[in-house]
């Protein structure tokens, strides 16, 4: 398995971080956004990820394998606004390195650690509980129609973060000075 780094997001990787997203979240939320009834808000995420990129108080970090960009996250003060990782790297370490990462970040801003999570996103609520995030008991519904409830999580950042799958760090390395 190549060497997996994290880096810093420049603006330029906006459309890298569209295309993440949008291959993550339509594979994990096809159950919960059926795509032959609710289409990928293409348009506004290209928007939302030029935004981001370009905005002083958001921090975004971009996991790579072998030079090919395979997930990021974005933190802002208090908060892990996303966390999203292509398909095929589920399960190998892509993931935990980013959420180590964001935690870091957010550990720096001062701000406390919340995110917000689909209750339906099963398989994320999983890999944030094993990281030791809990539902806060906060509960809105989503952005996109069809409107699905999304939970509130946080997590205490005076307590380390759980270690999960050590097997995971195995062969990572890491961009110098981007991941402790």
């Amino acid at each position: 398995m190549e060497a997996l780094t994290i880096r810093r997001g420049e603006p330029s990787d906006a459309e890298t971080l569209y295309a993440i997203h949008r291959e993550s979240a339509t594979s994990a939320y096809v159950h919960i956004f059926p795509p032959d009834r609710y289409r990928f808000p293409d348009a506004e995420m290209r928007a939302h990820w030029i935004a981001s990129l370009g905005d002083d108080e958001t921090d975004v970090v971009i996991a790579e394998r072998g030079g090919r960009p395979v997930g990021f996250a974005g933190v802002t003060a208090g908060w892990l606004k996303n966390l999203f990782v292509v398909p095929d790297e589920w399960g190998r370490g892509a993931g935990t390195a980013l959420h180590d990462e964001a935690v870091r970040l957010l550990r720096g801003k001062n701000a406390g650690a919340r995110l917000w999570v689909l209750e339906e996103n099963e398989r994320a609520r999983r890999f944030y509980e094993r990281r030791g995030w809990a539902f806060d008991g906060e509960r809105r519904p989503s952005d996109y129609p069809p409107y699905p409830p999304a939970l509130r999580y946080a997590l205490d950042l005076d307590v380390p973060t759980p270690v999960v799958d050590g097997s995971a760090l195995v062969g990572r390395e890491r961009a110098p000075g981007t991941h402790p």
